[in-house]
């Protein structure tokens, strides 16, 4: 009787050692995920880009990405997702999740789930943060990609024991980090494909 009170004792007790861990873990990459987007918002307040003209919104962006050593990328997006980065190349995001739902909701967004990066090709999470002139109008989008490798490490240097390990997903349950480097972006927690 003694045996199995304290093997429930001790699984309890290593069951909450294990949630705490992985709360950190989460409050460690939220955090992270937090100061980017206060910086973003940041610059989409910046009066410089609140005025609309595209050539000094690219000098404040390449000072940006400059300082940001975790920025992927930054661009200015015009209200169709059509965007411009400080080395002058364009493209679109107007086919992007994130981008359909920063339209929606009309105020910052950061990815649910990291992206392969249309021009890095790394992966990122994006935040989108939309610009108002001095009538509140949306004349655009600030978007900054973050570079998803140190919280990748982060969470990986994660360790439970002498075999658990950490993981993480997004909001789709996609995999983002995880021991296994195959199931990154190939598997999904939710669904179990």
């Amino acid at each position: 009787m003694n045996l199995r009170s304290s093997q429930a004792a001790l699984t309890e007790k290593i069951n909450e050692n294990m949630i705490l861990q992985a709360e950190n873990v989460a409050q460690g990459v939220g955090k992270e995920v937090a100061i980017m987007k206060t910086t973003i918002e940041d610059v989409a307040c910046d009066e410089i880009v609140q005025a609309g003209d595209p050539e000094k919104i690219l000098v404040r962006l390449n000072d940006m990405k400059k300082r940001m050593k975790k920025l992927d990328s930054v661009s200015f997006a015009d209200p169709s997702g059509v965007y411009l980065k400080p080395d002058g190349s364009k493209g679109s995001v107007a086919d992007r999740e994130y981008f359909k739902e920063t339209l929606k909701k009309q105020a910052t967004v950061v990815s649910g789930d990291p992206v392969i990066s249309q021009v890095t090709k790394n992966l990122v999470a994006v935040v989108v943060s939309p610009v108002r002139n001095e009538s509140s109008q949306i004349i655009g989008y600030i978007m900054g990609a973050v570079r998803m490798d140190e919280i990748t490490k982060y969470v990986l240097e994660r360790k439970f024991g002498t075999t658990g390990y950490a993981y993480a997903f997004g909001q789709s349950g996609l995999f983002f980090a995880h021991p296994n480097q195959e199931l990154v972006l190939n598997e999904n927690i939710v669904t179990g494909k």
